[in-house]
């Protein structure tokens, strides 16, 4: 894995889960390959609300987009034409991952890595009155929101605009707001919004990470959207005095300790096994004669 996770990097390869297959992406695109990187999903936990504004692309636009992408080609509008279709509620949250990834003379580290996404309910009743296309009552939009600029949360065709200030329900991302938009900052905004972030394995992170349960703000997001859970854990687990817990903490203790091929060991060797064999595709595709004959052996050799 080390093998493969190196090489990726040094050829700005990325991986792509849907085809299982890699491909080149440039130096401007590898620092954000996060394909490359075995993980499992944890959980997706809620850390700022407030109410929000849905808008979405304009209908010719939106048009002309999928026309120039079904022929090769490509659209782009900085300042994209949009209406808006409802009011309600937005819940931003971090989506929670464990994964495994190569840190310089350490070897093979994990890390715990985050993803913002917006979530928003409406009542969407100017879209129904309108007769434009149907939009979902339950939006998620890839993002953090901010007031005054609506492009900042968005799936390409909806957009969520806060209406005022969120209020925040993590320290931790209250913090990295600050950090991450304020003066001096070494993020431009649309990293900030939509970068990945990286976090060690600490006892820190875990007791934030992992805290309380699944009965809150998202698994009602959930249960009204008809959402499944985006998780490896268990659904509960027995705790230490023999009782059935929905807490966070004790259903990845319960993954943790499963030796079988669905812990979480098992289950990020079989993520890391389909990287490995991606990579060596990748690299017999790419070589000819004798390097390539070479690559098939020792590719037999560890299989």
């Amino acid at each position: 894995m080390v093998r493969c996770l190196s090489g990726a990097n040094r050829l700005d390869l990325d991986y792509d889960r849907v085809t299982g297959e890699m491909s080149h992406v440039g130096q401007d695109v590898s620092p954000y390959a996060y394909g490359v990187m075995p993980w499992v999903a944890l959980r997706t936990r809620s850390v700022a609300r407030g109410d929000c504004i849905v808008y979405r692309r304009d209908e010719v636009e939106l048009a002309e987009e999928t026309r120039d992408r079904e022929g090769g080609g490509l659209s782009f509008y900085p300042n994209p034409g949009m209406h808006e279709v409802g009011r309600g509620g937005a819940l931003v949250c971090g989506k929670v991952r464990l994964g495994v990834c190569v840190d310089g003379a350490r070897g093979r580290r994990m890390m715990f890595t985050v993803d913002h996404v917006t979530y928003a309910s409406t009542s969407l009743s100017m879209d129904a009155a309108s007769g434009l296309p149907g939009t979902p009552r339950h939006l998620a939009c890839p993002g953090i929101p901010e007031v005054g600029d609506p492009k900042l949360a968005s799936d390409e065709v909806h957009y969520v605009q806060v209406a005022s200030a969120l209020e925040y329900l993590c320290p931790d991302f209250e913090a990295y707001v600050a950090e991450a938009f304020g003066e001096g900052s070494r993020y431009c905004v649309g990293e900030a919004m939509y970068a990945r972030r990286f976090l060690p394995v600490t006892p820190e992170t875990c007791r934030f990470l992992l805290d309380g349960g699944d009965r809150d703000a998202v698994f009602a997001w959930r249960h009204f959207a008809g959402v499944p859970e985006e998780s490896v854990l268990p659904s509960s687990a027995i705790n230490d005095e023999g009782v059935e817990s929905w807490l966070i903490r004790e259903r990845d203790s319960e993954l943790l300790y499963d030796r079988g091929e669905t812990g979480l060991v098992g289950l990020l060797e079989a993520e890391a096994m389909k990287r490995t064999q991606a990579y060596d595709d990748f690299l017999m595709r790419s070589e000819t004669g004798a390097r390539r004959r070479k690559l098939e052996f020792r590719s037999r050799t560890r299989g």
